[in-house]
This record gives C-alpha cells, structure tokens and sequence, in this order.
C-alpha cells in the first residue's frame, strides 16, 4: 500500500481511497497509478507506459492513448499539468511522479490475518501407533478361541479313553487247572511245612460219607 498526499493507493485490492472517500478508477489507469508510485521520482518513458498500458499495442493509437490516460489520471488527482503535484511531464521522453509517497503496511484487519497465519504451528509428539496396530492384529477373534478349547477337550477325553482301554482294572483271581486259584496258592505258601493241604470243604466231606 502507498500513501501521497491525502491518497492511499492498494494495489492487492485495486482500490485508491482519498482520506475515507473511496475514489473507483479504471484497470488501465490503475496500473499506470502503480507503475508511477512504484517508481516515484524516477523517469518513466513513454515505451514503458505503453508496455504497462497495452499487451498487444499494433492497432493502437500509442501517442494519444497515452496522452489520454495521462490527462485523465491527472483529472482524477485533481493535478494541474501547469503546475503540477504529482505527474511531471519531461517532454519527449516520458513523465516523473514527483509527489513523496510512502509505503505503508497492511491494513489493519489484513495485519492481524497475516499475523495469525505466520505463527508457527505447535510442535506435536508424533505417537507411533504401529505396535498396538499390530497387536490388534494377532488378537484372535472369539469363534477361534471357543474352537480351540473345544479341539483341546476333545483330544484330552479321547487320550482318556485310549489310556483306560491300555490299562484296564483289577479282574477276579484266576482259576488254574487243580481247582485252587491263584489266591489259594499265595495262602498255601504260608502255611506250616506240615499242613500244606487245603483243607477240604466240610459240606463235601458229608456228601462222600453219605455215598459210602
């Protein structure tokens, strides 16, 4: 932004206010206004207002095209050629911005955006979240855990099974071939010498009497 006189001039905003007054200008005097403030106290030739003015120059009146917009840049200033404030001619060359101009800074609103917009962002601890990630992951979900323990009751009652089957309980005594079984041979081998003989049965020893 420049300030000459009572005048600021925004170049972002195309805008030229005299004091709070809000004075509208053509695009094309715009640019000349700017190239003048720009360059204040400087020389300006006529070639490089015409480059600022004009893209394409070839079917345009060069000489009074710039000489039109420099009388009306001067009316919208309210500047007198004879004397002039703000735009000097030097004849045959080109035109002087002899009015002092200051550049200023933004505007108070647009400070404050700009302020904000350049603090520096609160550094923040970058949490490395790869491992929990992971960890969620390998968890198994619940219909694989419930078929697991299932698998692993099953296969603990069957090796039951298998281990009964190999080693089954205690049967009767067995009976050997003379009629005593093995529990009346274990109780023989601890009688006397002398009395090694079963005894017989009493009820037997009656029915062999009663025949003879």
């Amino acid at each position: 932004m420049f300030r000459f006189g009572p005048y600021q001039l925004d170049l972002s905003r195309h805008e030229l206010r005299n004091q709070d007054r809000r004075q509208r200008l053509p695009a094309s005097l715009m640019r000349l206004l700017g190239l003048f403030v720009s360059r204040a106290g400087v020389l300006i030739t006529r070639e490089e207002i015409a480059q600022r003015l004009w893209t394409d120059p070839q079917n345009i009146d060069i000489s009074n095209g710039i000489n039109t917009a420099i009388n009306r840049l001067r009316t919208e200033l309210g500047d007198d050629p004879a004397s002039p404030i703000y735009i000097e001619t030097v004849i045959g060359i080109g035109y002087r911005f002899v009015a002092p101009v200051d550049e200023i800074g933004a505007p108070v609103e647009e400070q404050s955006i700009a302020s904000t917009t350049d603090l520096p962002m609160e550094r923040t601890e970058r949490v490395d979240v790869s491992p929990t990630i992971e960890a969620v992951g390998h968890r198994l979900p619940l219909w694989a855990i419930l078929l697991a323990i299932a698998t692993l009751t099953i296969a603990i009652s069957m090796g039951a099974v298998i281990v009964l089957r190999n080693h089954p309980g205690p049967s009767s005594p067995a009976t050997h071939a003379n009629g005593h079984t093995q529990r009346d041979r274990v109780s023989l081998l601890h009688l006397p010498r002398g009395d090694r003989r079963p005894r017989r049965d009493t009820r037997q020893e009656a029915v062999h009497l009663l025949r003879t």
